[in-house]
């Protein structure tokens, strides 16, 4: 398994997959960069079409513009720099635009871009050549200059992201055991990743740890990182129901510790193979927790986790969330920014279609029948938007019914 090599996340992050890009052989005989300039050596000019290198639709593909002059193909090709190191992936798209390079009227080679990161070669490098970032830089500043600013916007959302795993690393490196993290940068396979864990820390102290790691999460938790979804998809579901439990003891007075409890137990869904009644009193606090998130869509989907939970537990978080009684976590553009990894959709049946998560709060209040949020209810009521007026009035009449 290869590992990724993104601003030496290397020591951190086991390439475990993450849906976005497939690793191949990433190495050649001949220097990529080398390769493709001996094949272009003889180009006059230079086409931008849109679309990509594979499933083409020739019949609506676009010329975008064209490079005529020496010193404009010149300028092109000096920019392009391949980090062969980094390269070998294969993008799951089909890059956007093409660059073309002709010699006279003979098309030399065809170069798809992808997300302002990196060049596709059909047939001629073994699986996507990366940019250095130099060169990434150039490329899209370039094809801006000549309108197309989705590449330079696709850069920067990758620097961002970038940028966002390592804030990652660093929390990870301050949270994480230094022998756990040693064993993870030398692991080369999903399993000697999962048994850098599992054969130094163990029970409800493993918990607390995963629920550490995945608490320091300020971005939307529909985003996993490589390192979380080992977590969430290998290392928690080791945790027996009584180590759980105790876990989330042991983090009630840590908040990234709470908010990672309150990521496992509502944001997956995971209560349901917990004693609701041994949970008890810990309900409320995970909940205030996954309350005070952020990302305003992590948040609705603890309300409805709360919800769907419903006990009477549950239903004190929601009278506080229902009444605005919860603060949000502050949290920097930076800290919420999302790193590279899995997008995960929940499904979330009967959701209040609400902009207000006060509205949602009480909705799902009144459908379990919560008498206590009645006097919220009628308050929110007064003073509702014209677009929540019917759904308020609907739950106050089923709170006001003995």
């Amino acid at each position: 398994m290869r590992r990724m090599h993104l601003i030496g996340l290397v020591v951190a992050i086991i390439a475990v997959g993450t849906g976005a890009a497939v690793a191949i052989r990433a190495f050649a005989d001949q220097p990529r960069e080398e390769k493709f300039r001996q094949a272009v050596r003889s180009a006059d000019r230079i086409r931008i079409r849109s679309g990509g290198t594979c499933h083409r639709q020739v019949e609506s593909e676009a010329t975008l513009f064209e490079v005529k002059d020496r010193a404009g193909v010149d300028r092109v090709l000096d920019a392009i720099g391949i980090d062969d190191e980094l390269s070998g992936f294969h993008c799951m798209c089909c890059g956007e635009p093409t660059i073309e390079f002709y010699s006279g009227t003979t098309l030399i080679a065809s170069l798809g871009f992808h997300h302002g990161q990196s060049l596709r070669w059909v047939d001629e490098w073994e699986g996507d050549s990366a940019l250095t970032a130099e060169s990434a830089k150039a490329l899209c500043d370039w094809l801006a200059e000549h309108g197309l600013k989705e590449p330079l916007e696709e850069w920067q959302e990758g620097q961002r992201r970038a940028e966002a795993a390592v804030l990652r690393y660093k929390f990870n490196e301050r949270m994480i055991p230094k022998e756990v993290l040693t064993a993870l940068g030398t692991a080369d396979t999903k399993e000697k990743a999962i048994a850098a864990f599992t054969s130094r820390v163990r029970g409800a102290e493993a918990a607390k740890l995963y629920f550490e790691v995945l608490g320091g999460a300020l971005y939307g938790w529909d985003c996993t990182d490589q390192l979380e979804s080992l977590i969430v998809q290998e290392l928690l579901p080791l945790v027996g129901a009584v180590d759980m439990l105790r876990a989330v003891e042991m983090v009630t007075n840590d908040p990234s510790g709470l908010r990672g409890a309150a990521r496992w137990i509502l944001w997956n869904a995971k209560w349901e193979g917990l004693d609701a009644v041994a949970l008890g009193e810990l309900t409320a606090p995970v909940g205030r927790a996954g309350l005070s998130h952020p990302d305003e869509e992590t948040r609705r989907r603890v309300i409805w986790a709360l919800w769907r939970m419903g006990t009477p537990e549950a239903c004190i978080a929601l009278r506080e969330c229902a009444a605005s009684r919860t603060p949000v976590v502050e949290a920097t553009p930076e800290e919420m920014a999302q790193p590279y990894g899995m997008r995960t959709m929940m499904p979330q049946n009967d959701e209040v279609e609400s902009k207000l998560e006060s509205t949602a709060a009480v909705v799902y209040l009144s459908r379990l029948d919560d008498k206590q949020s009645l006097e919220i209810a009628e308050r929110l009521l007064a003073v509702s938007p014209p677009e929540d007026r019917d759904m308020l009035a609907e739950a106050v009449e089923r709170l006001r019914e003995k």
